[in-house]
């Protein structure tokens, strides 16, 4: 029996309990409103943070948003905003801090409409055909809109097409690019040609979840992907062109032009390197000079970034500054110094042309843009707000971009960088400048050392930075990139980047060899210590594939610790550490099918990899291995030593008695009937006949060619409770660069009853 007074002491408890907790809570929401009111500066470096995740939410979603939905996201902020401004007096008054919070939301919740608005209208002003299956031979006419030469000889064209046999002017793809294999060829932008060509589509991703080259070659307006059969023939030049085409074909013919001409100064791979650091064309570089770069961690001095442009501007500010300065009459009456200014902004967007124009360099011009604009203006430079901006403008003007590795790892680069190296100059103001060794070589000796330590701090907080893209991207992380760097480095900033201003400088006088050469000997030493480096054991660590949402939390966490200032920004370790768990736990399929079903792959009681015993598919054989963490080549030479896995004959290929479930790879319609009724999996590039439909297992998985145009590349994980089944088709949902193809465009037929295409 309860004593008497129990209920109300238990009451009485739990409203003590109760205020204890509240007051706790209370206090906590004090602390931390007063730390973030304290940052209130820091507020708008989320910005870019807020679009970006709006483009986001509409790159992830299953379907095409349609306008009136598009609309809907965009007015529901904007009437929350509308509203919170008639009733600001009233909440401000009452609720000072709730009414701030809420108009904090609001803001960011508008920031996510506009970005996910930007996505559509994106999108929208894209849509141009693509080709919806191959077509070939067929002859091409069409007009030359850029071009890059192979290593091999040949060239990698981009056409405008104005006719494509078997298309209707309906169905023409905007663009095309071409593989032009036949060697000592001779063309450049603009002209008109006839091709004979055979055409594919976009290819589509290589697993469920794989990067997706349609959707890159969607907002490039490229429709189709192919190889041309014979040599070209060059035909009349179009009469009339807009103003918009024949600026971007001359441009294209200077750049071209220029790196013909480097190319000439400097015969071979170095030759190569230096066009590709000029004028952005990397298609030149022999692959296993890209490879060494790769593995040691040097790929980023070929990407055209913030360094390149840092030094060709700043190069072109100092020379321009200090030939003014020694004219004496100039520098004491002028503002010589907003002239040097604006001579580097020039200098810098000369550059952006002939580079290309890549995302890291747009992004690297915005910010020099903005530094040279604040020395015309007499204002000071936030490099932290200059960084955001340019993100917005990069955003909102292509927000495909968010999905590109070359907008990623460069920003999370220049984040990271300007975070410590604000952490530091506020660690120096507080504790004073580190002290200095007096003696008769410490002026020389401290300049030495601080350069040898920034190069190598530099070097060590890109490299974590821009670490996990690589590793989610790549599928790779160059162990040795601090040693190459700090030997690579100075070679780049002291000798390279200066002969390369140089021979931009000289070559409208065609004086560019005498910096061509000094340029070509650093770049051949840089090479040199890329395959050293490359050539040391365990130089290259390859990491399996991650989830989207394992990137996400590393790069929100990412965020929180490098833009805000106060200790609150180590809970950004928390996102970080969570990715890192989530990446590692993350669960491979057990078998894999190529969406053209050349190649199919499954997974052995040592939980490796095991390929169907073909030359076909050799690139989606390798890049299945990448994604399971394991070299191409380490993983060929494992296969020869080991026993097949898959036993062959002349009709089909069969996984052995051990493995979890029977898979079938039916290579001759006479394996069917057979294979059909014992086989958990048939795979095959034939169609099924319709007539057999019927007397196969009811629950076997068929994947024959119509399923496998329709639903492309398939994963398969092998549970307890039977299979979980994936495929490219509804990873990437119902968007316009996804769009399926007809399963009986080639060949109309019945079957008797439904194929099954995906269990749980």
């Amino acid at each position: 029996m309860r004593p008497r007074g129990t209920g109300q002491n238990l009451a009485i408890g739990v409203r003590d309990q109760s205020k204890i907790v509240s007051g706790f809570l209370s206090a906590a929401w004090r602390a931390g409103g007063e730390a973030f009111w304290e940052e209130r500066d820091r507020w708008p470096l989320w910005t870019p943070v807020a679009i970006g995740m709006g483009i986001a939410l509409y790159y992830a979603l299953n379907f095409e948003p349609d306008w009136s939905l598009t609309v809907l996201i965009a007015v529901v902020p904007l009437l929350s905003a509308l509203v919170l401004w008639r009733a600001w007096p009233k909440w401000s008054g009452l609720a000072p801090e709730i009414s701030q919070i809420a108009c904090l939301l609001v803001i960011f919740c508008l920031l996510l409409a506009l970005g996910f608005v930007a996505a559509k209208v994106r999108t929208a002003r894209t849509t141009a055909p693509v080709i919806e299956k191959q077509i070939g031979p067929v002859d091409v006419v069409g007009e030359i809109m850029s071009l890059a030469r192979q290593p091999g000889g040949g060239w990698k064209v981009i056409v405008a097409p104005e006719h494509i046999d078997r298309l209707s002017n309906d169905a023409l793809p905007e663009r095309i690019r071409l593989t032009i294999r036949q060697k000592a060829v001779e063309l450049e932008p603009g002209q008109k040609v006839r091709l004979l060509a055979v055409i594919n589509p976009p290819p589509g991703p290589i697993a469920p979840g794989a990067f997706d080259f349609a959707r890159q070659a969607w907002f490039k307006k490229i429709g189709g992907f192919g190889y041309t059969l014979r040599r070209p023939e060059i035909l009349t030049a179009p009469p009339h062109i807009s103003s918009a085409a024949h600026l971007q074909q001359q441009i294209a013919r200077i750049r071209l032009s220029l790196a013909e001409r480097i190319r000439t100064h400097l015969p071979g791979t170095s030759g190569t390197v230096a066009a590709a650091l000029i004028t952005g064309d990397r298609d030149a570089i022999p692959e296993e000079a890209v490879e060494n770069l790769r593995v040691a961690g040097l790929a980023h001095l070929l990407a055209i970034s913030g360094l390149h442009m840092g030094l060709v501007a700043g190069m072109f500010f100092a020379i321009i500054y200090t030939v003014l300065a020694a004219i004496e009459p100039l520098a004491l009456r002028y503002p010589i110094r907003k002239w040097a200014a604006l001579g580097g902004l020039l200098g810098g967007g000369a550059y952006l042309i002939l580079s290309g124009g890549s995302v890291s360099t747009q992004r690297a011009y915005i910010m020099l843009s903005l530094m040279f604009i604040a020395v015309l203006l007499d204002r000071p430079v936030l490099s932290m707000r200059t960084v955001a901006l340019a993100a917005t403008v990069i955003l909102l003007a292509t927000p495909d971009s968010l999905l590109s590795v070359s907008f990623q790892m460069s920003f999370s680069a220049v984040i990271a960088l300007i975070a410590f190296y604000e952490w530091h100059r506020a660690s120096v103001h507080e504790k004073g400048p580190y002290p200095h060794v007096r003696s008769r070589y410490s002026y020389w000796s401290n300049k030495l050392w601080l350069y040898g330590a920034g190069v190598a701090m530099t070097t060590l907080i890109t490299d974590m930075a821009s670490a996990p893209f690589a590793a989610f991207h790549f599928n790779r992380v160059a162990a040795y990139g601090l040693a190459a760097n700090l030997a690579a480095m100075p070679l780049a900033g002291i000798l390279i980047m200066p002969a390369l201003v140089l021979a931009l400088i000289l070559t409208p006088f065609g004086l560019e060899e005498y910096a061509l050469i000094p340029m070509g000997w650093g770049i051949d030493q840089m090479l040199a210590i890329a395959e050293t480096v490359a050539s040391w054991e365990g130089a290259e660590r390859l990491l399996p594939s991650w989830p989207n949402s394992a990137l996400a939390l590393m790069a929100l966490g990412g965020l929180w610790l490098c833009i805000w200032r106060r200790p609150w920004r180590l809970a950004g370790g928390l996102g970080i550490c969570a990715g890192i768990a989530l990446a590692m736990t993350n669960d491979l399929p057990d078998i894999l099918i190529d969406r053209e079903g050349k190649i199919v792959a499954m997974r052995d009681s040592q939980h490796e990899l095991q390929m169907l015993p073909t030359r076909k598919a050799r690139f989606t054989a390798e890049n299945w291995l990448r994604r399971e963490g394991e070299n191409p080549k380490s993983a060929k030479k494992r296969a020869k030593a080991e026993t097949p896995f898959f036993t062959c004959d002349s009709l089909a290929c069969v996984t052995p008695s051990k493995a979890p479930l029977r898979l079938s790879y039916v290579m001759d319609q006479r394996a069917f009937e057979e294979d059909c009724q014992v086989s958990d999996i048939i795979v095959s590039t034939l169609w099924l006949p319709w007539a057999l439909s019927d007397r196969c297992n009811s629950n076997a998985l068929i994947i024959d060619r119509a399923v496998l145009a329709q639903n492309g590349a398939y994963a398969i994980w092998i549970g307890r409770n039977g299979m979980r089944i994936e495929n490219t088709a509804s990873a990437r949902g119902d968007r316009p660069w996804s769009a399926r193809k007809n399963p009986r465009q080639d060949k109309p037929a019945k079957r008797k009853r439904p194929i099954k295409t995906a269990s749980q």
